[in-house]
């Protein structure tokens, strides 16, 4: 759909091929691709598991579990009264205090990071080009769970 898009993850290939056995089909479309530079940042959130492999540049993590209180529905995280919600994590570096109990994880190129569904995390690029491909480790597709279960079971097999 975007050419831009394909022709960067067509460039990478080399980097991210073959898939880890635990990765959806290239045909499910569960591709995540991130291109950050110098503290490019995603403040702390949640969601179902994914995987990420960083393929050039490093890439900081934060991490919490998910026993981590909510603020709201869709809210930051809220840890001993304090609540998290800086969008910019890269200020976790120098500027403010990380949130008690959270761990620090900096990935390499050819480092994968496995994130379990619900984990608090938060990102921040460490240098001008970090760039990572993954997916998500369960169908994210419309309808397609319900799809599974909808459908008829296999048939025995020959014997």
């Amino acid at each position: 759909k975007d050419g831009g898009t394909r022709a960067a993850v067509e460039a990478m290939r080399p980097d991210i091929e073959p898939l880890p056995a635990f990765a959806a089909a290239a045909d499910e479309q569960h591709a995540i691709i991130a291109m950050d530079g110098v503290g490019a940042s995603v403040g702390f959130h949640r969601h179902a598991a994914v995987w990420q492999t960083q393929v050039t540049g490093r890439k900081a993590w934060w991490l919490m579990p998910p026993q981590v209180t909510q603020v709201g529905r869709y809210g930051p995280p809220r840890v001993e009264g304090q609540v998290y919600d800086h969008r910019n994590a890269c200020e976790y570096m120098f500027r403010r205090p990380l949130p008690p109990g959270a761990e620090l994880c900096i990935l390499g190129p050819g480092e994968t990071m496995l994130l379990p569904q619900d984990w608090w995390h938060a990102t921040c690029g460490l240098d001008e080009v970090a760039v990572s491909a993954g997916g998500w480790l369960q169908d994210q597709r419309a309808g397609a769970v319900k799809e599974k279960l909808m459908a008829p079971p296999p048939p025995p097999p020959a014997s």
